[in-house]
């Protein structure tokens, strides 16, 4: 009779044991802050934009989403751009430039810019 008893007091113990521990982790999961990250809606895009060929200059930068959405920035004398463009998206850049010499000019892809940041502001050169 002494090992029954014996058995069910640990069994129970056990049991009591397992359900302090699962209450403990409760506990603490439920104690822990959350990590919370917000989300900039819109971020600043700016850079120098160049092109390879000779007698060339950029004039412009589309920048077209993922969604199909496009954006262009207008790129000054000294070569360089700014644009505002929405967050949590992937652009593909292309450059219009001008030829100079009689030449014709056209556009060139600049290629991916991934936009998931936490930051307002993302400096990005583009050439092609």
């Amino acid at each position: 009779m002494m090992t029954t008893n014996t058995k069910k007091i640990r069994i129970i113990g056990i049991g009591v044991g397992v359900i302090a521990a699962v209450l403990i982790a409760v506990a603490v999961i439920t104690t822990v802050p959350q990590i919370t990250q917000t989300v900039i809606p819109f971020v600043t895009v700016s850079g120098s934009a160049s092109t390879t060929g000779p007698a060339t200059a950029p004039l412009t930068i589309d920048f077209t989403s993922d969604t199909g959405s496009v954006n262009s920035a207008t790129v000054d004398e000294e070569g360089n751009y700014s644009i505002t463009l929405a967050n949590q998206h992937s652009y593909s850049a292309t450059i219009h430039y001008s030829a100079g010499y009689g030449l014709t000019g056209g556009t060139c892809d600049a290629g991916k810019l991934d936009i998931y940041t936490s930051s307002p502001l993302m400096n990005r050169n583009l050439s092609c």
